[in-house]
């Protein structure tokens, strides 16, 4: 693919061959840095925080956030926010050796995985994704555990539309998402029905247009 530009928060244009595409950059993202996340299981390379930040702490903040859909059913949100912390802690030992995702003796995120080199995901969704790597992951199983860390990992490094200044949501989808998706990305077969790839036009049909112009 060729890169030719950035159509909304949302979509950008490539051409292939002779075609041009209308992309949905979320959904190539989600699934560049969850097929990244497996290719690197084991083996990360490390962003570190200067401060490290707490466990609970970030849950509660993950329970606030409307996407979070906690209802009082649920319970209270200081008891859930512990639960978290006490599960994560429980896993650290795992968390740490195969994704790089540190927790110190207090409790404390030290590091997460490096997936795209020079990438840095929106610590403004890292609440949520603390919140989901405790209630949407099955640690019982372990296949299906690694795989869905990896799903989560995926879905919160990919969200880098709504918030990211202009600037440097330019720069990212420029000169780092897209080349990584045409380096690295193997497309699954459901991207040729879901509309994550729709074909807007051909070089054969521009020149029919300028041919009747």
């Amino acid at each position: 693919l060729s890169f030719v530009g950035i159509a909304s928060r949302f979509k950008a244009l490539i051409q292939c061959e002779n075609v041009l595409y209308l992309c949905d950059t979320n959904r190539l993202c989600r699934e560049l840095f969850y097929q990244q996340a497996l290719v690197r299981f084991g083996s990360f390379d490390s962003i570190k925080f200067e401060i490290p930040l707490r466990i609970k702490e970030l849950a509660l903040i993950g329970f606030d956030m409307e996407e979070c859909a906690w209802e009082e059913d649920d319970g209270p949100k200081d008891e859930l926010a512990q639960r978290v912390e006490e599960l994560l802690m429980d896993r650290r030992d795992m968390l740490q050796e195969y994704f790089n995702i540190t927790l110190n003796a207090n409790g404390e995120l030290e590091t997460l995985p490096s997936i795209v080199q020079s990438y840095l995901p929106l610590l403004s969704h890292l609440p949520l994704f603390i919140v989901r790597m405790a209630t949407e992951v099955n640690y019982e199983d372990e296949k299906e555990c690694f795989e869905s860390i990896c799903k989560e990992l995926g879905d919160y490094y990919a969200r880098l539309s709504l918030i990211s200044p202009d600037s440097d949501f330019k720069f990212l989808t420029e000169t780092i998402i897209y080349p990584e998706i045409r380096k690295n990305l193997q497309p699954p077969t459901k991207f040729l029905t879901d509309e994550t790839f729709l074909k807007l036009t051909s070089l054969q049909e521009l020149y029919k247009v300028f041919e009747r112009c």
